[in-house]
């Protein structure tokens, strides 16, 4: 056989580790879809590989992601069940607080009206059955209360009630009955204050009550708030509330005072007041609601 007849022949069969023309061109279409080149090199190639060994780690870490999903998620879920659990159970206890609580309210009643009975016995016949006041029986949400406020002699709320009212959103009587608790009290203290009867302060006064008047639970009271506070510029203004021109021509003073109503996360309702009893006999409340903003709120 001829030298030529042999090279024709070698090129007429495949070589057994040549591509398929097929094959090339699929992947070149792929380089070019991919990697924006049409040439099949070497680099283009080891790029491919890269870029598909990239997007397998990619799913792996992204099947990881959703498992993990998939068990916070579970979690979460379990927390909420616990969390749902424990606040039915947190107003469970808070109602059969609000119950203790008026049974302790009547209590007091009783042993005011008999502390006063018998500081008086050397003038005449003792009464032993308190004689009955609308005051006495609390009201057991807010719109009841500030329906009822005016039933007190010496207290006139001044405020916006929509923050009073928004506290029946978290349906816990003993806040309402906390509250008219501490109006009766400072309604008492301006009685005495007003009359002469009394000359000190309501710290004073809750700090040591006369016999036969109803006081604020000790520790609940705060006479003011801190300079930095009341000449903040936001925290200053929210506690500057509205009073009768009467009491200051402006319609408005700084109400530090306050009494805490109780201790509940971030709402720990507050009422903030005025002591006018010196000037219009009257103590303003000028805010019910939640904890206004302060520097640790901040």
């Amino acid at each position: 056989m001829r030298d030529s007849d042999i090279e024709t022949e070698k090129a007429a069969t495949p070589h057994p580790h040549s591509i398929p023309s097929s094959v090339t061109d699929a992947l070149r279409s792929v380089i070019r879809s991919v990697i924006g080149t049409a040439e099949v090199t070497v680099d283009a190639v080891t790029r491919l590989g890269q870029l598909a060994a990239d997007t397998v780690a990619q799913q792996s870490a992204l099947k990881a992601l959703r498992d993990r999903l998939q068990t916070v998620q579970s979690e979460r879920n379990t927390l909420e069940d616990s969390y749902t659990e424990v606040t039915i159970r947190n107003v469970d206890g808070q109602n059969e607080l609000a119950a203790l609580r008026i049974e302790l309210s009547d209590a007091q009643k009783d042993l005011r009206h008999l502390r006063g009975e018998l500081a008086k016995l050397d003038r005449g016949e003792v009464s032993w059955v308190p004689a009955k006041v609308t005051t006495d029986d609390p009201p057991d949400n807010f719109q009841d209360l500030l329906d009822r406020v005016g039933e007190f002699t010496h207290i006139v709320f001044t405020g916006d009630p929509k923050p009073a009212l928004e506290l029946d959103e978290h349906n816990l009587l003993d806040w309402a009955i906390r509250t008219w608790d501490s109006l009766r009290a400072l309604d008492d203290y301006c009685a005495l204050r007003a009359s002469g009867a009394f000359s000190g302060s309501v710290d004073d006064y809750v700090t040591n009550t006369p016999t036969g008047y109803a006081t604020i639970t000790p520790g609940s009271h705060a006479r003011g708030e801190t300079h930095a506070t009341q000449v903040h510029s936001e925290f200053g203004r929210v506690r500057t509330l509205p009073v009768p021109e009467q009491v200051d021509a402006s319609g408005k003073v700084f109400m530090g005072a306050h009494v805490r109503i109780a201790k509940y996360g971030s709402i720990s309702p507050r009422m903030h007041y005025h002591n006018d009893a010196t000037g219009t006999g009257k103590i303003y409340i000028g805010y019910i609601g939640r904890h206004l903003p302060n520097f640790r709120s901040n």
